[in-house]
């Protein structure tokens, strides 16, 4: 009885193993199917623009910076606050739509500002308010055919200082609005 034990362990063990060595060789094969991918690329619909806004006006201390790429698809803003209060930068610069086709927003706010004498920040845009000290993506609607919206920045500061913090976002928009972006 010993014996057959012993066998029938044994035979276990050489299966186990050959079973492994299988599996091993079956996981290294790869077969590859051939695809062909293009891409067209054109003249961006959306794009930020500060043709008659308060960009480059007269700030607390110094301007209301907005500087913009090239071709308007990244924007740089910069602004002086009061220390204390709240301080409204209204129509900095505008979101616009120059397609014939409407166009579905969102904002994303990847970094958020983390300073404690911050106790409020708001992006608006349109008529859409955009909490900026936490991070999350935020629907704005949709903008039609050469539509624009208008875009503000409201801040309330506590500090008995000096200070600054900063957030990034990102513009996200799509012809469909099916789903959130990730």
């Amino acid at each position: 009885m010993n014996r057959t034990r012993s066998n029938t362990r044994g035979i276990l063990m050489l299966a186990i193993l050959i079973a492994v060595a299988v599996s091993a060789v079956n996981a290294a094969v790869f077969v590859y199917y051939p695809m062909d991918i293009a891409a067209s690329w054109s003249k961006r619909p959306i794009y930020f623009d500060t043709t008659g806004t308060n960009a480059g006006g007269p700030d607390l201390s110094g301007t209301i910076t907005v500087t913009l790429s090239e071709d308007g698809t990244d924007a740089d803003i910069t602004v002086h606050p009061s220390r204390r209060g709240t301080t409204l930068y209204h129509n900095i610069m505008k979101i616009k739509n120059e397609d014939d086709q409407t166009y579905y927003l969102w904002i994303k706010v990847n970094k958020a500002f983390s300073n404690s004498s911050i106790t409020e920040a708001v992006l608006i845009v349109g008529s859409t308010q955009i909490n900026l000290r936490q991070t999350g993506t935020t629907s704005i609607g949709s903008i039609n055919p050469n539509g624009e919206l208008s875009v503000s920045l409201r801040l309330k500061i506590s500090s008995s200082g000096t200070g600054s913090d900063d957030a990034s976002i990102e513009l996200v928009y799509s012809p469909q609005s099916d789903e959130t972006p990730p």
